[in-house]
């Protein structure tokens, strides 16, 4: 018979936090990569607002899909899965400090990206606060070594569970910040 004592109950729930956290951030990413190929175009001409002329130009969507859409796939296989955490999160942690950048030569009102091209959400702090807490999360993740999938019912359970809530979560937070900004431009 299995232990049942504290150390094997909180294995399940880490477990359970960290493949959560990985589905969520996967879902994200890979939402994320769709993004940028359905509206190649879009992206091109927001990067360019960003970052001028970058270097690579018109590769630059392409390239962010391949690199969110792998990190995604990462976040998945276990072998890899923490190679992908830290790839999210320096991701997440660069989109924010173009946020800030762009918030701090007072261009706010310069739309954000990260929630598809049909969406009006503009850059802020909200949002450069939500990437650093997303990617400190990421981070946590990866120093615990949770297994491919949950040993049990319950962990299964909690996973989904947990990437069930940090995804309502975050598009909660998206929809907040949306009616924020569309209030303000009301006042």
């Amino acid at each position: 018979m299995r232990n049942a004592g504290p150390c094997s109950w909180w294995a399940v729930v880490a477990d359970a936090l960290v493949i959560g956290l990985c589905w969520f951030l996967a879902c994200l990413f890979g939402q994320a990569a769709l993004y940028k190929l359905r509206a190649l175009e879009f992206y091109r001409q927001l990067m360019r607002h960003y970052l001028g002329e970058p270097p690579l130009g018109r590769a630059i969507p392409l390239l962010l899909a391949a690199v969110e859409g792998t990190a995604a796939l990462a976040l998945l296989l276990p072998p890899a899965r923490r190679c992908g955490l830290f790839a999210v999160a320096a991701l997440l942690l660069a989109y924010a400090l173009l946020m800030a950048v762009q918030l701090l030569r007072g261009r706010a009102g310069m739309q954000c990206g990260c929630a598809g091209p049909d969406s009006a959400l503009g850059i802020s702090w909200a949002l450069v606060l939500r990437n650093g807490l997303c990617a400190g999360l990421a981070v946590l993740a990866a120093g615990y070594p949770a297994g491919a999938l949950p040993a049990s019912w319950g962990g299964l359970a909690g996973a989904l569970l947990v990437a069930g809530v940090a995804l309502l979560a975050y598009h909660t937070s998206e929809l907040l910040i949306g009616n924020a900004q569309w209030m303000d431009g009301e006042a």
